[in-house]
C-alpha cells in the first residue's frame, strides 16, 4: 500500500487540477452568455457581422475594407444558418454602418437571435484564450499559477467586456498569444508543430485585426534578445547552407533562428492570403484611394514609383495591402477623445496609461507588482521565461502610446493575456522552496518585531497564498458586481463605474 502513494498522489492532484480548470473554462460562458443577451449592440457590431456575412455568402469583400475579415468570419459562421438577407436598398449600400443596422435590425430574423448567435463564437474565442493563458502558466511555474492566471482572465471584466461582443478585438488578443506562446515553445522545443502552430496564430492574428502587424517586431525583438543572451537555437527541418557556417557558432544560431521565423511570417501570410480568396490584384484598384498618401507623395519623385507600385502592379492579397494603408491614415489623423475632463484630437502620451490603471482590476496591478518585485529580486530564468511575457506588453502600451489614436481600453486588450500569465508567477513564488524570493520579499517591510514573529510561525509560503486569496476574493466580488455592464468598468482607485464618465468617455 505504502508504495502505491506516490502514484496515486499525483494523480488525484492531476484530477482536481483539470476540475478547476473546466470550472474556470465555465465561468467565461456563465458570465458572458447572460450578458450578451441583455445588452443592444455596439455601434460597429453590425458593421462587422453585416460585411463578413456578405462575405461568406457572396465570396466578395467590399464592405469594412479597413478591418481583416477572419475574426468577422467567426463570428458570422453562425448566422449562416440563420439564411438572412443581405440589404440592398441604394441608402444601405452607400453606408457602411447603415448596412449593417439594417441587416440586424430589418431582417427575417429578429436581432436578438442575430446577436446572440454572432457573439457567441466569440465566447468560444475567450475560453479558448482562458486554456492558453493556463497551459503556458502552467509551464512556467507549476498548475497553481496556471490556475491564477485563468482565474484572473476568467474574471478579468474587460476580457468579458470584449469577449461578448462580435467584434475582432477578443481574436486579435487570442491569437497574437497563441503565436507569442507557440514561438516560446518553439525555442525550448523545436519541431514542426510549434512552427505551424505559431505561423497559424501569427496569420490568424493578422487576418483578425490590422493591429497584429505588431507582432512581427515583436517575435524578431524576442528572437534578437534569445540569441544576444547565447541561448542555443535548434531548427526543426534541415538548413541549407549550414555545412558553410558550422564553425561560426553565432552566425549558424541567427541562421537558424531567422530561418524559422521566415517560416513563421511565410506560414501567416500564407493564410492571410487564403482568407482573402487568394485574391491577386492591384493594391489601387479602381474606387479606391489614400487621400493622406495623395498628400505625402504631392510633388514628390517618389510619385511615379509608388504610383506604379500601388496602380499597375498585381500583388497577393491586395485588399489586405489597402485595408493596412487605411488603417495607417486613421492612426496618423487620430480621433477625438477625452481624458479626465479634456479633448483632443491629437491625443496624450499618457492615455493609456491612465487607462490601464484606472480599469485595470486593482487586485491584478498589486499581483503585477507582487511579480515585478520577484522578478527584480530572483532575476533567474528571466531571458528563458519573463521576457517572453513582457516585451509584448511594453511594444503594445509603447505603441499606443506613441500614437494620437486614443480610442480606449480595447487597444490593450492584447496585453493582458500576458500580464495574466506574468502574474501567476505569484504562486509559483510560494513554492520556491531553495530560492531566498519568497523569503526576502515577504520579510523586507517587516523584519522585526510582531509582523516577523507572526510571518516565521504561519510559514512565508502560507502568507504568500492568504495575499493571493484574498486578492481574488476581491476580483471575483467587482467582477460579479458589475455583471452584466462590463464596458462600464472602472475599478476602485477611482470610485468604480460610477465616476468612470469623469475620466474616460468613448
Amino acid at each position: 500500500m505504502a508504495g502505491t502513494l506516490p502514484t496515486r498522489q499525483p494523480k488525484r492532484k492531476s484530477a482536481l487540477v483539470a476540475a478547476v480548470v473546466l470550472l474556470l473554462l465555465a465561468a467565461v460562458p456563465f458570465q458572458a452568455v447572460p450578458s450578451l443577451v441583455r445588452k443592444s449592440a455596439t455601434f460597429d457590431e453590425g458593421s462587422h457581422l453585416s460585411s463578413a456575412y456578405e462575405y461568406l455568402v457572396t465570396g466578395v469583400f467590399r464592405q469594412h475594407l479597413d478591418h481583416p475579415p477572419l475574426a468577422d468570419q467567426i463570428a458570422a459562421l453562425p448566422l449562416l444558418f440563420l439564411k438572412l438577407q443581405l440589404p440592398a436598398d441604394q441608402a444601405s449600400q452607400e453606408s457602411l454602418i447603415r448596412f449593417g443596422n439594417r441587416f440586424v435590425y430589418r431582417n427575417v430574423r429578429d436581432a436578438d437571435t442575430i446577436l446572440l448567435w454572432g457573439r457567441l463564437p466569440v465566447v468560444l474565442l475567450t475560453a479558448l484564450l482562458g486554456w492558453m493563458v493556463f497551459s503556458w502558466g502552467q509551464e512556467l511555474g507549476h498548475p497553481g499559477a496556471g490556475l491564477l492566471a485563468l482565474f484572473l482572465c476568467a474574471f478579468d471584466p474587460n476580457i468579458l467586456a470584449h469577449g461578448r461582443l462580435a467584434t475582432n478585438d477578443l481574436a486579435v488578443t487570442c491569437f497574437s498569444f497563441i503565436a507569442v506562446y507557440r514561438f516560446w515553445k518553439l525555442l525550448s522545443s523545436p519541431g514542426w508543430a510549434n512552427v505551424i502552430w505559431a505561423g497559424l496564430a501569427f496569420g490568424a492574428a493578422q487576418a483578425s485585426k490590422f493591429s497584429a502587424v505588431l507582432l512581427a517586431p515583436i517575435l524578431m525583438l524576442l528572437a534578437a534578445l534569445w540569441l544576444l543572451v547565447g541561448h542555443g537555437v535548434r531548427a526543426p527541418f534541415p538548413l541549407p547552407g549550414s555545412r558553410l557556417l558550422s564553425q561560426r557558432p553565432g552566425l549558424f544560431r541567427a541562421y537558424a533562428l531567422g530561418t524559422v521565423l521566415l517560416m513563421i511570417f511565410l506560414i501567416g501570410f500564407a493564410l492571410v492570403w487564403a482568407d482573402y480568396r487568394f485574391e491577386v490584384g492591384t493594391v489601387l484598384a479602381e474606387g479606391r484611394k489614400l487621400d493622406w498618401l495623395d498628400e505625402q507623395l504631392e510633388g514628390s519623385r517618389w510619385e511615379p514609383a509608388v504610383r506604379y507600385l500601388l496602380q499597375e502592379l498585381p500583388v497577393p492579397a491586395p485588399k489586405y495591402i489597402y485595408g493596412l494603408a487605411v488603417k495607417y491614415g486613421h492612426t496618423e489623423a487620430g480621433r477625438s477623445a477625452f481624458l479626465i475632463g479634456e479633448l483632443s484630437t491629437e491625443g496624450w502620451w499618457h492615455y493609456f496609461l491612465i487607462a490601464f490603471l484606472i480599469k485595470t482590476p486593482v487586485p491584478l496591478l498589486v499581483l503585477l507588482t507582487v511579480a515585478t518585485i520577484r522578478t527584480v529580486v530572483q532575476r533567474r530564468g528571466f531571458w528563458q521565461r519573463e521576457v517572453f511575457l513582457l516585451v509584448p506588453v511594453l511594444i503594445w502600451l509603447g505603441v499606443n502610446s506613441s500614437s494620437g489614436f486614443n480610442l480606449g481600453y480595447r487597444h490593450l486588450l492584447p496585453a493582458l493575456p500576458f500580464l495574466f500569465v506574468f502574474a501567476g508567477q505569484v504562486v509559483a513564488a510560494a513554492g520556491e522552496q531553495t530560492s531566498k524570493v519568497p523569503e526576502d520579499f515577504v520579510s523586507l517591510p517587516a523584519r522585526h518585531g510582531f509582523w516577523s514573529n507572526h510571518v516565521e510561525r504561519i510559514g512565508r509560503r502560507n502568507v504568500i497564498l492568504g495575499l493571493v486569496a484574498i486578492l481574488c476574493a476581491w476580483q471575483l466580488v467587482g467582477t460579479l458586481r458589475i455583471h452584466p455592464h462590463y464596458l462600464a468598468y472602472f475599478n476602485e482607485l477611482v470610485g468604480g463605474p460610477k465616476n468612470g464618465y469623469r475620466y474616460l468617455v468613448d
